[in-house]
């Protein structure tokens, strides 16, 4: 025997028919009490309410949302967490000057508690973590003019031309250029030829 699908629907509506009305009788909006289809549980005009929406997104806050993690969230969604929950001051907490951008835990254990963290602007923070020692003597590493570069290259060849290791490296430098820019080298040797001629 072959199932028909019209058939069932029709069998099973004609079975359980009072049911089938008692549920679309009584089923009515959440929000205005209008009549609505039993599948739904507010009137189509309340969905789009912004009260309606607040009530939906409010019902899942904090706890009550299934994602909840408690104590064992991660760094970044502690931190998105906080900056929902503290105000943001218009200075930094600690020199009081600067406009706040950062966020910094103070115990350094990243706990889900609000007064464990402060509103501090970046040379704060810097600071605070011990980064902005490092930072500058980077800087002062990196900032080496073209003569004392030049002056540590002569030095570095002075030491190190009767060194056959240093030889060979340079050997293997030379080429690997030479490959790399075979045309251009043979372009300018042309044009010296030209000049001279």
């Amino acid at each position: 025997m072959v199932f028909n699908k019209k058939e069932y629907q029709k069998k099973y509506y004609l079975k359980n028919r009072e049911i089938i009305l008692n549920n679309q009788k009584n089923n009515f909006c959440i929000d205005c009490g209008e009549k609505i289809c039993k599948v739904s549980k507010r009137y189509k005009k309340c969905t789009n309410n912004t009260k309606t929406k607040e009530k939906i997104s409010n019902a899942k806050i904090g706890e009550k949302n299934p994602m909840w993690k408690g104590n064992e969230v991660g760094y970044n969604s502690l931190h998105t967490w906080i900056r929902k929950h503290k105000p943001k001051p218009s200075f930094c907490e600690i020199c009081e000057k600067n406009e706040p951008y950062d966020l910094a835990n103070i115990s350094g254990e990243y706990k889900r508690d609000i007064n464990d963290f402060e509103w501090i602007c970046r040379k704060c923070h810097m600071k605070k973590d011990e980064r902005l020692m490092e930072l500058i003597k980077l800087n002062k590493k990196r900032k080496i003019s073209k003569e004392e570069k030049k002056r540590r290259k002569k030095e570095y060849y002075i030491k190190n031309k009767d060194n056959p290791e240093y030889k060979l490296k340079q050997k293997k430098y030379q080429k690997e250029y030479y490959q790399k820019n075979k045309e251009r080298i043979k372009e300018k040797y042309h044009r010296e030829k030209l000049k001279e001629n």
